[in-house]
């Protein structure tokens, strides 16, 4: 077992305290990785905040226990090398069960939640204690809930809301133990935080979440005074709800704004790349074979942090990256007109040869039936083809540029060709030396040369499968 002393962690006992006397909020981030992590630390001992950071079943089992113990100690000197001090708890979110409890405790957690509310009351009174009991065993802190939130978050799910009772929060706090107490009064779990059919509309057709019952808050307050509380997703309720909740005892909440500043971060965090094909070759290309050429499947090339372009959507818009498709080449062929000839013959059966005798008579056998053989005759035909023939190579390269420094990242090579083959024929002699193969081939006739641009053209599907996999094997230097 780990104990959160030994990674510098503390629990939320002393800090819910101050924070009452201090009548100050206390931000609770979650966090599913490094750089989350690092932004809330850096953000922390920048505002000298303390901080609880909260860990999701989910968030558990994509980090891994053990890298997130090793992060959450890391976190704690990170604060002190950044020049601050700045107090720190581990918690665990919307534990669902004792066992995950147990052992979040036993790998460093400071503070864990146990949401029994999905339960009877009784039941919920139940795991909470049981998981009271054995967390203070090790100076940790628990975190009890009344009431159902709506929504979807990891494993927690519920459809409907049901607000707390003001009643029975003394005697859920008084039986459980608890060192807090997480309540609802009309807040949502999830990205998605209402369905429209919990919504209203205004005046405007808008649709409006439906307000949050302050009041219930307020008669809590008053049956548990002094009671650390904790009003879960809050980071959407409007600012002056959440000014309203904080002055009625409201500690531990979300960052203002919170979904705005995701956006803002994704936007900042997505890395933006700009394909651009560069004719640098001395045939100058149709405006449409150019925008050809880039109709690319991007939506395939795309991931959740990077996103190609072929065009520019606006001035502000900031690449990291380009592409550059350089085309240095462009070889189109003469016509060219081959003959084959080729000499047809064929043996036909020409009547029959009859066996005369000395007399010149012709000769019977055995039957009186005449002696005679089948008699051959050649028949010739000249077959003469036309083979007329045109190829375009375009050839080139893939550069993958670092913005920022300017940095040629990679450079691969690009090539594609079109090829243009017809085969006429005419026949001069007997057609009956022929196959039908051969004499179908005398049935077509010679074609004019396709130009140069359309052999061009022609080059545009290999030339755009060329880029794609130029791009698609080259994504990993992309991030």
């Amino acid at each position: 077992m780990v104990s959160y002393k030994e990674l510098g962690l503390v629990n939320t006992k002393e800090l819910f305290q101050k924070a009452i006397e201090g009548k100050y909020a206390i931000p609770a981030f979650n966090f599913n990785n490094l750089e989350q992590l690092q932004a809330i630390v850096a953000a922390c001992v920048e505002t000298k905040s303390p901080v609880i950071l909260q860990v999701s079943s989910g968030a558990r089992k994509y980090a891994n226990q053990t890298l997130l113990r090793y992060m959450a100690q890391g976190a704690v000197q990170y604060a002190k090398e950044l020049g601050y001090e700045i107090t720190i708890v581990l918690h665990l979110d919307n534990g669902d069960s004792f066992e995950l409890c147990k052992d979040c405790i036993e790998s460093g957690f400071s503070s864990v939640m146990i949401d029994g509310s999905h339960l009877p009351y009784e039941e919920n009174i139940a795991l909470t204690k049981k998981v009271v009991e054995y967390a203070h065993q090790h100076g940790v802190t628990v975190e009890g809930e009344l009431g159902i939130l709506a929504g979807i978050e990891d494993d927690v799910v519920a459809e409907h809301h049901t607000y707390t009772e003001p009643d029975e929060v003394i005697d859920f706090v008084t039986r459980t133990g608890v060192d807090s107490l997480a309540i609802s009064i009309g807040t949502s779990h999830g990205a998605n935080k209402f369905t429209p059919e919990q919504c209203t509309k205004n005046e405007d057709g808008v649709l409006v979440p439906p307000p949050l019952k302050f009041e219930i808050l307020e008669e809590i307050e008053k049956r548990i005074p002094g009671f650390p509380i904790v009003l879960h997703v809050s980071s959407s309720v409007p600012q002056d709800q959440v000014k309203i909740i904080n002055e009625n005892g409201e500690l531990k909440c979300k960052y203002e704004g919170i979904d705005n500043k995701i956006d803002d971060a994704r936007y900042l965090g997505m890395s933006r790349v700009l394909i651009t094909l560069y004719n640098r070759s001395i045939i100058k290309f149709d405006q449409e074979f150019e925008e050809d050429l880039l109709s690319l499947n991007l939506p395939g090339l795309n991931s959740e942090w990077v996103e190609y372009h072929t065009y520019n959507p606006g001035k502000d818009t900031r690449f990291d990256y380009w592409v550059n498709v350089n085309i240095r080449n462009v070889i189109v062929s003469p016509d060219q007109t081959m003959q084959k000839d080729t000499v047809v013959k064929k043996d036909v059966e020409d009547g029959f040869s009859y066996k005369l005798d000395a007399r010149g008579n012709v000769m019977k056998d055995t039957l009186g039936n005449d002696i005679k053989s089948v008699k051959y005759k050649t028949l010739q035909c000249a077959l003469i083809e036309t083979i007329q023939t045109k190829e375009c190579r375009i050839a080139g390269d893939v550069e993958i540029i670092q913005a920022s420094p300017e940095k040629v990242l990679k450079k691969d090579p690009l090539g594609a060709t079109s090829g243009f083959e017809w085969i006429s024929a005419r026949a001069l002699g007997d057609l009956q030396a022929l196959s039908q193969a051969q004499i179908e081939k005398t049935k077509t006739k010679a074609v004019p040369f396709p130009s140069d641009m359309e052999m061009i053209f022609r080059c545009s599907d290999a030339l755009k499968q060329a880029i794609n996999g130029a791009l698609q094997s080259n994504k990993r230097f992309i991030n």
